[in-house]
């Protein structure tokens, strides 16, 4: 049976920072075993299913700086093909470490239906210039029709300006969606993800954000 038609599986989204995959020091190993244990535990014992949609992290930033110092000024598309193809490395190497679970496609266009998925475990990658992992994130929780999508960054809370050109700025912890639509817009307001990803969203789904895996 096509896990995606099962009756009684959860399905979640999850939308992993390549930050916290491969961070300035590199892979991040540590992480990664957090990861494997966190979701592995979530399948077995609470009959969960996982689109997990992984960013590029200091993969893309090193190759995006290469090409910089080589040749000076790069075309936003090029600098995005890039940060692109190092979401799709990113991901072949979480898909190795579910490879008994997980699909054994990268999804990598989001216009294409999976159909015959079996697997309780679905990676995705960076689709096309314009497109963030946490854009393609929301479009998965759409057309799959996720119960929750979780946000793993290394920014811990939605804040009501840029924490690191104000020393003042405040934490929101709580809020609501109607809320939320209106600060989203302002200029200046630092979320843990592109303010259109979750304006893309409705209001039944619930989102966490969070900087690690220790949510249950």
């Amino acid at each position: 049976m096509n896990i995606l038609d099962r009756k009684g599986v959860e399905t979640v989204v999850l939308s992993v920072g390549g930050s916290l995959i491969v961070p300035k020091t590199g892979i991040d190993v540590d992480f990664l075993k957090k990861l494997n244990v966190f979701i592995r535990k979530q399948v077995k014992e609470s009959n969960r299913r996982f689109f997990i949609v992984i960013g590029g992290g200091a993969t893309a930033r090193n190759y995006r700086d290469a090409a910089r110092d080589v040749v000076g000024q790069i075309s936003d598309e090029d600098l995005d093909w890039i940060g692109i193809h190092s979401t799709r490395l990113n991901a072949h190497l979480v898909r190795t470490i579910f490879q008994d679970i997980a699909h054994p496609r990268i999804i990598e266009n989001y216009d294409k239906p999976l159909m015959g998925a079996k697997e309780s475990v679905i990676i995705g990658s960076g689709w096309k210039p314009g497109w963030s992992t946490d854009y393609c994130a929301a479009v998965l929780a759409r057309d799959y029709k996720a119960s929750l999508i979780i946000n793993l960054s290394n920014i811990d809370y939605v804040y009501d300006k840029d924490p690191r050109e104000f020393s003042d700025a405040k934490i929101i912890k709580h809020t609501t969606w109607d809320s939320s639509k209106v600060l989203f817009l302002k200029n200046g307001f630092l979320v843990p993800m592109p303010r259109l990803t979750l304006l893309h969203l409705d209001s039944q789904k619930t989102w966490y954000c969070s900087n690690s895996c220790k949510r249950q």
